[in-house]
């Protein structure tokens, strides 16, 4: 292969681009018979990119993440769907439970209140409330009654009680959704403050659905039907130096030396 000049016609070597002879830019190479030789393709140029191709394939290079997106979230509803399936059916799973009966009385409930307002006066003595007496109030201040209605179905509060444990107040509410049963169930445990004392959310439960103590925190507003009238007695046991539960009774101690 030679290339030939087009301008003085010498004959020059394949690997130079200037003419020897006249100084003319040498055309492509060609063979010896006058036939154009073609570059190898490694050495050819690449074909231009237009504009429209350019969007084109900016275009293909979104398909795959939008797919992989659409196909994330839709993988994910579908879990929480699954998992929003599985905790509404612990949750109306029935629960055994043994509610204690008591007959709303005014006159009892009132007395257990004045009893809790004199020992809080004093602030020398203990004051021991026992479970019966506890469960009087809730019954008297907690009437059953309408809550809400959630797609078309009714959600009623009954009634609520207390069992207590070692040092654990079981708060149990229980609800009738539907024309059934739901129990709801939080743990409380009095802990001491400066200056009296709190609660401390231990843990929830709704029906067999079992909530973790993170959780059952930000819960507690759903107990408060069993609450909202009481809030006088509660802010009296809370000025106590010290609560503490027992399986049969509430002791709240307000002197220090009576510890």
């Amino acid at each position: 292969m030679i290339r030939v000049c087009g301008q003085c016609g010498s004959r020059n070597d394949p690997k130079r681009v200037i003419c020897l002879d006249c100084g003319a830019r040498l055309p492509s190479p060609v063979a010896d018979g006058g036939e154009s030789v073609v570059p190898p393709a490694a050495h050819q140029p690449p074909p231009p990119v237009f504009k429209g191709a350019r969007k084109e394939y900016a275009a293909l290079k979104t398909v795959a993440p939008r797919r992989t997106l659409r196909n994330f979230c839709i993988v994910l509803v579908l879990v929480v769907g699954a998992l929003a399936g599985w905790a509404v059916s612990l949750a109306m799973k029935p629960v055994q439970v043994a509610t204690p009966s008591v007959v709303p009385n005014a006159a009892i409930a009132d007395q257990f209140v004045e009893s809790l307002a004199k020992s809080a006066t004093s602030r020398r003595a203990n004051w021991v409330g026992p479970v019966a007496s506890f469960n009087q109030l809730l019954a008297t201040k907690a009437p059953p009654r309408l809550l809400t209605t959630i797609a078309g179905t009714a959600v009623q509060f009954e009634r609520c009680h207390i069992e207590p444990r070692e040092g654990v107040l079981d708060l149990v509410m229980l609800l009738d959704v539907g024309g059934r049963q739901i129990v709801c169930r939080l743990a409380l445990v009095p802990i001491e403050k400066d200056g009296g004392t709190g609660i401390r959310v231990a843990g929830a439960s709704i029906g067999s659905l079992t909530i973790p103590q993170v959780l059952a925190q930000y819960l507690a507003p759903i107990w408060s039907p069993c609450v909202e009238n009481s809030r006088s007695f509660l802010e009296r046991i809370a000025s106590a130096n010290r609560v503490e539960v027992t399986p049969r009774a509430l002791i709240v101690q307000w002197s220090a030396s009576s510890r």
